[in-house]
C-alpha cells in the first residue's frame, strides 16, 4: 500500500517508489493499492499500472489517502501480510490515518515506513500560520508546539518513539535520509515500525546497502519494548 505513491521528482524516474516496487525481480508482492489526490500524478500511476498487464491486482485510487483509507483497509484481511508507505509531503498524513493502520489487525500489526521531514521542518511551520489546524491534523491534536521547539537531533526520536507508545509497535526505528550534495545533514527520516521479529534487521541491512557511507540504526530497535 503506497499512501501518497504519486512521483516525487517527475523528472526522476528512479526514484519514484511505486515504480521501483513494481519492477522489482522477483515480485514479491501480491496486491498493490496507489493512491494519490494530485489528478496528473494519478494518471502517471495509471499508466504505471497499465505498463504492467502482468499484475493482475494493481489498484490505483484518486482520493486523498486520509479519506480513502477505510475502503481500502476493508481489503486487507488480518492475516494478510501488509506493507505501508507513508511517503507523505511534510504535513499530508493525518495522526488518526497512522493510526487506523496500526488498528486495522488484532495481531501483527500493518508495518509501517513514514516519512518525517527534519531539515526544512521549522520554515514548514511558519509557513504554515494561517492553518494550523493543517499541522494538529498531521501531529493528531494538540503538543506539536513542544515537538517543534525540540532540537532537529532530538525530533526523529521522540516522534518515532509514539510508534511504540501509542501504536504498540514491537519494532521502531527512524532511519536518517542524508542530503547528497552537503553530505552528512539529514534532510528527513524514515520511520520503520513492525511487529515482525526479523524486519529490524532486514531493513537495516537494506539501508546500509543504499547509504553506505554511514552506520544503520541499532539492531534490532531503538525502542524495542
Amino acid at each position: 500500500m503506497d499512501a501518497f505513491a504519486g512521483p516525487q521528482e517527475r523528472g526522476a524516474p528512479d526514484t519514484w517508489t511505486a515504480k521501483c516496487v513494481l519492477e522489482l525481480e522477483p515480485l514479491w508482492l501480491r496486491h498493490f493499492f496507489l493512491c494519490d489526490i494530485d489528478e496528473e500524478k494519478c494518471a502517471l500511476l495509471e499508466h504505471l499500472r497499465q505498463d504492467h498487464p502482468d499484475l493482475d491486482d494493481v489498484l490505483v485510487v484518486h482520493d486523498d489517502f486520509n479519506r480513502a483509507v477505510d475502503a481500502l483497509l476493508g481489503r486487507i484481511g488480518e492475516t494478510e501480510a501488509t506493507f505501508c508507505l507513508l511517503d507523505q509531503r511534510t504535513f499530508e498524513c493525518h495522526w488518526a490515518t497512522v493510526q487506523k493502520l496500526a488498528r486495522h489487525k488484532h495481531e501483527r500489526r500493518i508495518e509501517l515506513f513514514y516519512f518525517l521531514a527534519n531539515w526544512w521542518l521549522d520554515r514548514a511551520i511558519s509557513g504554515t500560520t494561517k492553518n494550523v489546524d493543517q499541522i494538529r491534523r498531521w501531529w493528531g491534536g494538540d503538543g506539536w508546539e513542544a515537538f517543534i521547539a525540540l532540537g532537529r537531533g532530538d525530533r526523529p526520536t521522540v516522534f518515532a518513539e509514539r510508534f511504540r507508545r501509542e501504536l504498540g509497535y514491537a519494532y521502531v526505528n527512524p532511519f536518517p535520509i542524508y542530503d547528497a550534495q552537503e553530505g552528512g545533514r539529514a534532510m528527513y527520516y524514515m520511520i520503520h515500525a513492525s511487529d515482525h521479529d526479523e524486519a529490524p534487521r532486514f531493513m537495516a541491512r537494506a539501508y546500509a546497502a543504499v547509504v553506505n557511507r554511514f552506520p544503520p540504526p541499532p539492531e534490532p530497535s531503538l525502542f524495542e519494548g
